[in-house]
């Protein structure tokens, strides 16, 4: 069975799977879309591993062997080079804002347009296109492929963590029987360890080989109550803020003129920004509203109320 790009990314984008942070009135999850790549393994004949990472939200592991398989294979500490991984995130964001139908997966300009059509069900929807070709053709690939179609990578990256816990030395990180079900047994899969991976993110299709991570915080600033007609008895906490941002800017500032100077080092860049969710849409993206509301403040104020 050989799948059609184009055909299996209206099938895709037209499952939700917003992940349920994104999801106000609770209908969040990739359940419904994890069934369907279930469904669609069986059908390809490809034997699979559902791990649940979260109540309803499961990782989907699917096992395609390359020529180098064999019956009796003997996996050893020193052949991981013989598995590549090739992972993709099933949830998506949400729909908010969005001035199309998000779901139906119409095509216009050449393009089929819909929620996660880009980020990342079109990656998708190409691995498992170009593996189930491999597949079809005995002999055409090369290195055993572990597929793995992980869960929440849109808010905590905790479908991805789980999945490395199938290769973890920790004994107590290690997975057990009762989180994992499918026809790829659990013992098999921990021995298939990869010795490198290939990550589907929309990049304009260029190669990505490093990446600056993040960390995310909460700052907080006290001040000292006292009545607006008496400012000197208090201490105002967004004053004190406005010195925490002033500061964040310059340390932006200065790193930004570093990396211009030197557009090699991208990699390992260090930016930083404040956000609240009272001015951008997320965040992860840059705050885009205007403070139009100078008052007076009484009590502990934190930066999440600016």
């Amino acid at each position: 069975m050989v799948l059609q790009e184009a055909d299996l990314l209206r099938q895709l984008v037209r499952i939700p799977s917003v992940n349920p942070v994104f999801a106000t009135d609770g209908s969040g999850g990739e359940g419904l879309l994890t069934d369907f790549l279930q469904n669609l393994l069986d059908e390809l004949g490809w034997r699979w591993l559902r791990q649940e990472v979260h109540p309803g939200r499961d990782n989907l592991i699917a096992l395609c062997p390359g020529k180098n398989w064999g019956p009796g294979k003997n996996w050893g500490p020193g052949q991981s080079e013989e598995v590549t991984l090739w992972e993709v995130h099933q949830d998506t964001v949400g729909v908010a804002g969005m001035t199309i139908d998000p779901f139906a997966a119409e095509e216009s300009e050449g393009r089929i347009w819909g929620r996660g059509a880009c980020d990342i069900k079109g990656g998708m929807a190409a691995m498992l296109t170009a593996l189930s070709r491999a597949q079809a053709d005995p002999g055409r690939q090369q290195s055993t492929v572990l597929l793995a179609m992980t869960i929440n990578e849109e808010s905590g990256f905790t479908g991805a963590d789980a999945l490395c816990r199938f290769w973890t030395d920790d004994p107590e990180r290690q997975v057990s029987s009762a989180e994992v079900h499918g026809p790829l047994s659990l013992t098999e899969l921990q021995g298939l360890r990869p010795g490198q991976a290939v990550i589907a993110e929309p990049t304009q299709l260029d190669v990505v080989v490093a990446h600056k991570g993040a960390s995310r915080w909460h700052c907080h600033t006290h001040g000292l109550a006292s009545h607006s007609s008496q400012p000197e008895l208090g201490r105002n906490a967004v004053y004190a803020m406005a010195d925490v941002l002033r500061a964040i800017e310059a340390y932006q500032e200065e790193e930004l003129g570093l990396w211009r100077a030197a557009p090699a080092l991208w990699s390992s860049r260090r930016l930083c920004q404040y956000d609240s969710g009272r001015f951008g849409s997320e965040y992860r993206t840059r705050p885009c509203c205007d403070c139009d509301r100078p008052s007076a403040f009484a009590g502990r104020v934190s930066a999440e109320g600016l």
